[in-house]
């Protein structure tokens, strides 16, 4: 995990997410399966990025793009 300074009172943490396949979707055979969940397929990443740990609050928005989302 990183931590970044995105203004002198805000931080944003970011977890790593490396490369690598994995399924997506539902199996056809999964109890209280929706349609729109499958078909469940194969997704190969080629290159790693980093995920923020926590949804970003409103505070770290408007740190980081300088505009308040409620506006």
């Amino acid at each position: 995990m990183i931590s970044v300074s995105i203004s002198p009172d805000t931080d944003m943490e970011f977890c790593p997410i490396p490369p690598g396949t994995f399924r997506i979707g539902s199996p056809d055979t999964e109890p209280g399966r929706y349609p729109d969940e499958g078909p469940q397929h194969e997704v190969t990443l080629s290159s790693g990025f980093y995920l923020a740990r926590t949804p970003v609050t409103q505070h770290q928005w408007a740190a980081l793009m300088g505009s308040r989302p409620w506006d």
